[in-house]
C-alpha cells in the first residue's frame, strides 16, 4: 500500500486514476504507439487514465515515440522512463492498476508476481497466463481500446481497500502457478 501511494504521489497521479503500465524494451516491434493512441482516445472520452512506459532507450525510435507522445491531446498522462532497477519497476507495478503488453515478454510474469492484472493480445504464446477477470483480460487485435475500458470499469468498481486485498490474493494465487518453483516442478513432471 505504501508503494501504491508514494509512487502515485511522486508521479502526480490521483488515487482514483486508472494507471496502465508497460515495461519492456521499447522498439518498433512492441507497438507501444498503438497503446498510446488507445490511452489518448480513452482520455478524450473522459476516462481518468494514465500510462507508464518503462524501457526507453537512447535511440531514434525512442525519440520518435517521445515526439509522438508530445503530439497527444493530453501529454501529462504519459510517464516515460528508461530501464530501471527491479525495485523501482516493482514500485511502479504496485502503483498501477493493470499492465498491457502487445508482445510476449518476461516482464508480464514479473508484473503478475506483484498481483498486477494484465491485458494481453489473445495469442498462443501467452495463452497460459490469464485467468479471465481474475488475473487479467485477453483482447483481440482490434479490441485493445475496448478491453482497456473494460479493465478500467472493473477496477473502478472496487474501492482502494478492495483493490489492495484483491492484489494480495492474486499474488498468492499467481505465485502458486507462476513461480520458478512451480514452473520447475511442472517441467520435472512432464
Amino acid at each position: 500500500e505504501n508503494s501504491y501511494n508514494a509512487t502515485r504521489k511522486e508521479l502526480k497521479i490521483s488515487e482514483e486514476a486508472f494507471v496502465l503500465i508497460t515495461s519492456t524494451r521499447v522498439n518498433k516491434r512492441k507497438n507501444i504507439g498503438e497503446i498510446i493512441q488507445a490511452v489518448s482516445s480513452l482520455k478524450q472520452k473522459g476516462l481518468d487514465i494514465h500510462y507508464i512506459i518503462i524501457g526507453f532507450m537512447n535511440d531514434s525510435y525512442s525519440d520518435e515515440l517521445n515526439f509522438f507522445i508530445t503530439k497527444q491531446p493530453v501529454v501529462e498522462i504519459f510517464h516515460c522512463f528508461p530501464f530501471l532497477s527491479h525495485e523501482k519497476i516493482r514500485q511502479f507495478y504496485s502503483a498501477a492498476d493493470a499492465g498491457l503488453w502487445v508482445k510476449a515478454a518476461i516482464s508480464i510474469q514479473e508484473s503478475m508476481g506483484t498481483g498486477l492484472q494484465v491485458l494481453l493480445e489473445n495469442k498462443q504464446s501467452v495463452s497460459h497466463l490469464v485467468q479471465e477477470n481474475v488475473t487479467g483480460w485477453y483482447y483481440e487485435k482490434d479490441t485493445m481500446e475496448k478491453t482497456i475500458e473494460k479493465a478500467y470499469n472493473e477496477v473502478r468498481k472496487n474501492n482502494k481497500t478492495i483493490k489492495l486485498e484483491n492484489r494480495k490474493n492474486r499474488i498468492i494465487s499467481t505465485s502458486q502457478w507462476l513461480s520458478y518453483d512451480a514452473i520447475s516442478k511442472k517441467i520435472i513432471q512432464l
